[in-house]
């Protein structure tokens, strides 16, 4: 009960500013995703999901294929949202080893939300951003339970576990095999 079975260094992992400010900034980052993933769920149509390629019938230079308000609204604050990770990431948030790789990411990320709005390819889009999204809420929850640092059999192996489910189950089921291959 007095956390001695907790290791010195876990008992108060956040009390460093910095550390504190990547555990919010990560905390932002899995409201994003799991919102964002939601919405998503609820756009895309159970026959996009189970055949992909339905996403692309009839043509989508075919006037008859109008998508809704919303599904335009959501496209408007995916690209919202974009610009305004990528802003953070360069000016707000602290600089991490993979700024680079991360800036490139944002970048391509709102010209390929942007090129399927504007080519009314959103169905398709629809169905690559649920993919990408719902599999990085393991990635945001992972890092999280890095930063709280509930590790080994003090913390019930709880980083260890999404560490695993993340980069085994979900990673390599919806990017690696749902999104290329169905």
């Amino acid at each position: 009960r007095n956390g001695a079975h907790i290791p010195e260094d876990c008992r108060h992992p956040l009390r460093k500013r910095l550390q504190l400010r990547k555990f919010t900034d990560q905390a932002w980052q899995l409201a994003i995703h799991v919102s964002m993933a939601c919405w998503e769920w609820r756009l895309i149509r159970p026959e996009w999901w189970a055949a992909p390629g339905t996403t692309f019938m009839p043509c989508p230079k075919d006037p008859a294929l109008e998508h809704t308000f919303e599904m335009k609204l959501f496209y408007c604050v995916q690209i919202a949202i974009w610009t305004w990770t990528g802003f953070s990431c360069k000016f707000l948030e602290e600089r991490r080893k993979d700024y680079v790789e991360m800036m490139l990411h944002h970048c391509v990320t709102i010209a390929l939300v942007m090129f399927c709005y504007e080519r009314n390819q959103m169905a398709f889009g629809m169905v690559v951003l649920f993919a990408h999204d719902f599999s990085d809420v393991f990635l945001d929850l992972m890092k999280l339970a890095n930063y709280l640092k509930v590790e080994g059999p003090h913390g019930l192996f709880i980083t260890e576990i999404l560490f695993v489910f993340n980069t085994y189950v979900s990673w390599v089921y919806l990017r690696l095999y749902y999104f290329p291959y169905v």
